[in-house]
This record gives structure tokens, sequence and C-alpha cells, in this order.
């Protein structure tokens, strides 16, 4: 459960580049409330 809660790295499926949409404000989120790890989008 540790590596559940507490990941070393997050992957966010549904990122876009062009546009404002839900997986890329959840990637931005993450990165400017510290997370440590690497924060991966994953799009089209």
């Amino acid at each position: 459960m540790k590596k559940f809660f507490y990941p070393e790295s997050i992957v966010v499926i549904g990122v876009s580049l062009k546009r404002i949409n839900l997986g890329h404000i959840i990637m931005i989120s993450n990165i400017n409330l510290g997370f440590k790890g690497p924060v991966y989008g994953v799009g089209k």
C-alpha cells in the first residue's frame, strides 16, 4: 500500500498541450504542490 499512497512517479492520462483540460490541471497541480518525483503527461 505504501507505493500506492506514496508514489515515486505519476503518470497522468489525457494531457493536452494545446488547451487546458482536466489532465493538464491535475499534472500542473501535482507539480505546483511540490511532488518530488517525475510527473509524466500522456496525451494526443
